[in-house]
């Protein structure tokens, strides 16, 4: 490896020899601190401000693991332990359903409902959870409880173990059980929130971010159906009001402790933004991988917010000043009603501004936003009555042509917006570059939903990216031409 560069084995980390001056470095840790530390400070302020609207109003504050609370009033089979393992409160279901005799279970240690033939799981996971700084994530495991009387088989539980905060401020365990019937880890998980049949909405995604599961809480509560939203990123729920240090912060939260409880600002199907309350945790198998990210979501809107939050301001991305991205859909629907009824074509251009984050890196990420708002000033340039383009947050962009156009002409379009976009930023005295990929699907050839099309130009996108070209069509296994490239 190069000078400079972090080399990981599998004991420790060593850093090889840097080129640049400890004092340079010193120097971006400090300003890169201060501006970390200045955005924490407004998103503190933001959360006071609302809870004091919330008080005002007589509403409740959520402060506290929703994720947890909710589970464990859904689902029958559970107790409550210290951070020792002694049994504090259980639910009455537990003796029906481990076919225990009626001895208080109060008091006792909860390895004494393990299979004496197989490994004590419950004093594996007592072990792990002391081993926490904070209350860490979920812990997932198959274990083997009983028999507790003479001749009685065993039986298998699917277990889910969280630790919570108490009314005094202590540690308690939570540990919930279910039948042994689901085969994988997402199938278990997903049997447990549909066990919750209230108003939180939940939703589990793989390792990568990739919802797999949602209850239908969460549907009536967003208007997004689980076809809308499986295979997709949580992101499609983001209202594109937070700052990007509000999601980094978010996720080395979530990655350093396992759980993450706060306030969120999301966007149902209908484009309406919304407040939630929102605790999410990462889950971890027997092994100590992770195998999934659960979320549980409360809508804590109110209506007063709400015609602030979806006034006319909010068709505009704040930053920017483009077109947001729940109204381009909008637009985007209807361009697609009026292109079926005169028989037309029209194109919509999926745009990636690669290189931002390392500005955010190098100058701090407060220039981030400075960086999206000179981008947007850009592509309001070439905006015109058949051309209208929308941020979709972070580095993405959404280009809608309402006009027949050849794909020379896409093409020469193309062009324009990578000289557009990729001379110098002027950020203060800094002169940074970013470099652009774009993905063109086209209606009808391409998909016939706004939904389709979008993902189509998403997918060509990345396509560029892989062949490190700049622009490419959708490759559509029907009647378009592969690939076209700058």
């Amino acid at each position: 490896m190069g000078s400079g560069a972090l080399q990981v084995n599998s004991t420790n980390l060593e850093f090889a020899p840097v080129d640049l001056e400890t004092e340079t470095l010193q120097s971006q840790l400090f300003r890169y601190a201060q501006d970390l530390q200045e955005l924490m400070e407004q998103q503190r302020q933001l959360q006071q401000n609302y809870q004091m609207v919330l008080k005002s109003m007589g509403r409740e504050v959520p402060d506290h693991d929703l994720l947890t609370s909710t589970l464990m009033a859904a689902n029958e089979i559970h107790l409550v332990t210290d951070p020792q393992g002694m049994v504090r409160r259980h639910s009455p279901a537990v003796y029906t359903a481990l076919d225990l005799p009626k001895q208080p279970l109060i008091g006792s240690s909860i390895t004494r409902l393990q299979s004496s033939a197989g490994t004590n799981d419950f004093a594996i996971v007592l072990a792990k959870l002391a081993r926490c700084v904070g209350l860490g994530g979920i812990e997932q495991r198959r274990i083997e409880l009983g028999p507790f009387a003479t001749d009685a088989p065993s039986s298998q539980f699917d277990l889910l173990v969280m630790q919570v905060a108490s009314s005094n401020g202590e540690k308690e365990i939570v540990w919930l059980l279910q039948p042994a019937v689901q085969s994988s880890a997402i199938a278990i998980q997903s049997a447990f929130i549909n066990a919750s049949k209230g108003d939180v909405g939940f939703f589990v995604t793989d390792p990568q971010g990739t919802i797999c599961s949602v209850n239908d809480a969460l549907t009536k509560m967003t208007g997004f159906y689980s076809a809308d939203v499986l295979g997709h990123n949580p992101r499609l729920l983001g209202s594109g009001r937070h700052e990007n240090a509000f999601f980094q912060d978010f996720f080395l939260a979530l990655l350093d402790a396992g759980c993450w409880n706060g306030q969120i600002l999301n966007r149902k199907k209908n484009g309406q933004i919304f407040l939630t309350w929102q605790s999410v945790k990462m889950v971890e198998s027997a092994d100590a991988s992770v195998t999934s990210y659960i979320a549980a979501v409360a809508d804590l809107s109110l209506t007063e917010s709400n015609a602030r939050l979806t006034s006319p301001s909010s068709y505009h991305d704040p930053i920017t000043g483009l077109t947001s991205r729940w109204a381009m859909e909008h637009y985007f629907d209807q361009a697609l009603e009026q292109a079926r009824e005169d028989r037309s074509t029209l194109r919509t251009i999926f745009l990636n501004i690669d290189g931002l984050g390392r500005i955010g890196d190098e100058l701090g990420y407060v220039v981030v936003d400075q960086a999206r708002r000179e981008v947007g000033s850009r592509l309001q340039t070439i905006e015109r009555l058949n051309v209208r383009v929308a941020d979709y947050g972070g580095a993405n962009f959404v280009l809608l042509l309402q006009e027949s156009l050849t794909d020379e002409q896409v093409t020469e379009l193309a062009t324009s917006l990578s000289k557009l976009l990729e001379a110098p930023l002027h950020i203060g005295p800094h002169r940074p570059r970013v470099r652009v990929y774009m993905g063109c699907a086209s209606y009808p050839f391409d998909g016939l939903s706004t939904g389709t099309l979008l993902k189509h130009a998403d997918a060509a996108m990345y396509g560029a990216k892989k062949f490190s070209t700049q622009f490419c069509f959708y490759e559509s296994d029907d009647s378009r031409k592969a690939l076209s490239a700058l």
